[in-house]
This record gives structure tokens, C-alpha cells and sequence, in this order.
């Protein structure tokens, strides 16, 4: 959530309070401990954080998160995704997962069909994996 800057010292504290009891809180069905935070700097690290996907290029493999680690299920990214394609292989890490097709044309289908798209009621990002140099 984006807040307009505060325009008093009471505003700003008031902000500060409500952020600090709202984290952790336990909210069924979506988190057992909801983190909130401020965000720190002025945007420069999200500003660096799309430069770098930029340079990211298609590949077969997808990076998936922001899925309930619940109740999300390895059938559920399956039938998300092979809609778009030929799956050689799910990995599947608390939150997040790796998501390989056959061909990068399937994982280039299936990225701008899903991400953004909704997975068990939260919003998931996917991305293509980042490779390492030489790779």
C-alpha cells in the first residue's frame, strides 16, 4: 500500500502505529503473521529491481510467487500452467516455485497469461528465471 506523505509529526506517528499493529497479525486463510513494513529509500531499489528484469531474457524456465504456501498445491500450478504448454518440471519452495516448459515460445505464453492472475485468491508475480553468467 502507498501512503501520501505525512504532513504532520502526528500524522507520521499515527502511520507509524497502525503499521506496527498490523504487523504480524494473523489473518485466516491468507497468513498466519501478516508482515507490514515501510518501504525504505525513495523507489530507487524498485527503480533498479525493473532495469534488471529488463535484461532478464526469455527462457523455459518461470519463476512463480506469492502463492498461499497453505493450501497451494503442486496439481495447482500444473493446471495453471499447462494450458500454455508441454511442463518438464514443477519445484515447489514454501511460496514460490520453478516452472519449466519444453520450449521458451510455451514459457513466454504462459508468463504474459499469468502474471498479475490470480492463484487461490492472491495475486501471483511470474517471472523468467535470471541465469547466471556463462550460462
Amino acid at each position: 500500500v502507498f501512503l501520501k506523505d505525512p504532513e504532520s509529526l502526528a500524522e507520521k506517528e499515527r502511520a507509524e502505529n497502525f503499521v506496527q499493529e498490523i504487523n504480524g497479525m494473523n489473518i485466516p486463510q491468507v497468513s498466519n503473521a501478516l508482515r507490514a513494513e515501510f518501504a525504505r529509500g525513495d523507489g530507487r531499489v524498485k527503480r533498479k529491481e525493473d532495469e534488471r528484469r529488463k535484461k532478464i531474457t526469455p527462457n523455459e524456465t518461470l519463476f512463480v510467487v506469492n502463492f498461499h504456501e497453505e493450501t497451494t498445491k503442486r496439481e495447482d500450478l500444473q493446471m495453471l500452467f499447462e494450458p500454455y504448454g508441454e511442463l518438464v518440471r514443477i519445484d515447489m519452495k514454501r511460496n514460490y516455485a520453478f516452472v519449466q516448459f519444453k520450449t521458451v515460445e510455451e514459457a513466454i505464453r504462459a508468463k504474459d497469461a499469468t502474471n498479475g492472475g490470480k492463484l487461490d485468491q492472491s495475486e501471483i508475480t511470474v517471472e523468467f528465471v535470471a541465469r547466471r553468467m556463462g550460462e
